[in-house]
């Protein structure tokens, strides 16, 4: 009956001929065409999916709260195999539900702008009515959206950690899409990336007062308990999130220029000035680190991800191709961790967003102006 069978995937498409079990549809507005022929069980349609029509589907166990359907065939729902609601009439309250929160933002929002970008399950940061804007209404909606969908989804924009008496927090960062990449790059050329669940972020690069707590040494060059600690490898930080046993990851790389971007497209997520008190060129005559949170964070609270150590990321490096991707893991080539963000030793107009460094050496490679932050994934309930 079908070509073939996707199991436990997120997609942004369907395809007809197929038989879907556990799966979580993102599909965004383009999407319009005629599916045939599927099979669905246990799925969720989270993505604004827009269809003209489907036809000789069937649902089992579905969550529709985001599947927009123009034209429904008579037999899309055979009888029987839909358990415990009828299925036209769930579409419908499911769509009215989706309605509603979507347009439960147009108070602290421009409305226009929230019918072309919210996505259903996702803000999408590179529509034209998002482009368009000034960059002091980027980031004034931006940090408007984080507390709305804070609000709707009920998660906490921060979540605080003490471990040893010493505290840290993690930041919310809602989904979204948006391009990735240098921004000089031909606009065909970049890629655009979404990611489809919300995720934690440390506002603040790992601190020596933790990293010793925790690993019982501090192998930095710049001592202070609040300053970042660093000449710090990849290995020894996978080390410490082991040891630290509060399920932390490294960010990926897209993760990590998605939160330094927080929903705004300059070269900074202040804007196009370099000597923004953001970067603060003194750290570079300084030539050392300084404490976290001595500058001012960035509208979705994150701090000093233009300056004072570049920062690991899970990925290996390698060049992301112009497309779309979903929530990518980077290259599979094993060599060279990617490094993101500046340090006290790099002059100002080179801390641009996009800026991306090879280690050097590996995974093993430390240095001075090398330290990184943590993340956590949000399971869905």
């Amino acid at each position: 009956m079908f070509s073939q069978q996707k199991k436990s995937k997120t997609l942004m498409f369907i395809e007809s001929n197929t038989k879907y079990l556990g799966c979580t549809f993102v599909g965004g507005k383009e999407q319009n065409r005629i599916i045939e022929n599927c099979g669905f069980e246990n799925c969720s349609f989270r993505g604004q999916t827009y269809l003209d029509e489907i036809n000789r589907c069937q649902f089992k166990q579905c969550n529709f709260s985001s599947l927009i359907i123009d034209k429904v065939h008579s037999t899309v729902f055979e009888s029987g195999y839909i358990e415990n609601l009828c299925a036209v009439q769930e579409i419908i309250k499911q769509i009215e539900k989706f309605v509603k929160i979507g347009t439960i933002n147009s108070a602290q929002m421009d409305e226009d702008v929230w019918r072309e970008c919210w996505q259903g399950s996702f803000f999408d940061f590179n529509q034209d009515a998002w482009q368009n804007l000034s960059h002091d209404k980027q980031q004034q909606y931006a940090k408007a959206y984080r507390n709305w969908y804070s609000n709707v989804y009920q998660l906490n924009t921060i979540k605080e950690y003490s471990w040893a008496n010493v505290q840290f927090n993690l930041q919310l960062i809602p989904p979204g899409k948006f391009e990735m990449g240098e921004l000089n790059r031909e606009q065909s050329n970049r890629p655009i990336v979404t990611l489809p669940e919300p995720y934690w972020l440390a506002e603040t690069t790992c601190t020596q007062e933790l990293w010793e707590i925790v690993m019982s040494k501090n192998p930095s060059s710049f001592k202070g308990k609040n300053r970042p600690a660093e000449r710090v490898n990849w290995m020894d930080c996978r080390n410490f999130l082991k040891k630290i046993d509060l399920d932390l990851r490294f960010p990926t790389e897209a993760e990590w220029e998605y939160a330094c971007r927080a929903g705004t497209s300059a070269n900074f997520s202040f804007g196009s000035d370099e000597n923004h008190k953001e970067i603060n060129i003194e750290t570079y005559k300084m030539r050392q680190t300084i404490d976290v949170k001595t500058l001012p964070p960035n509208n979705w609270e994150m701090y000093e991800m233009h300056s004072n150590v570049h920062e690991w990321c899970s990925d290996w490096f390698d060049d992301l191709p112009s497309g779309e991707y979903l929530n990518p893991k980077g290259s599979k080539n094993v060599g060279k961790h990617v490094l993101r963000g500046h340090s006290w030793d790099s002059w100002c107009s080179w801390r641009k967003i996009t800026h991306r460094f090879r280690s050097g050496e590996l995974t093993y490679h430390s240095a001075s102006a090398i330290g990184f932050r943590f993340a956590q994934t949000i399971y869905p309930i």
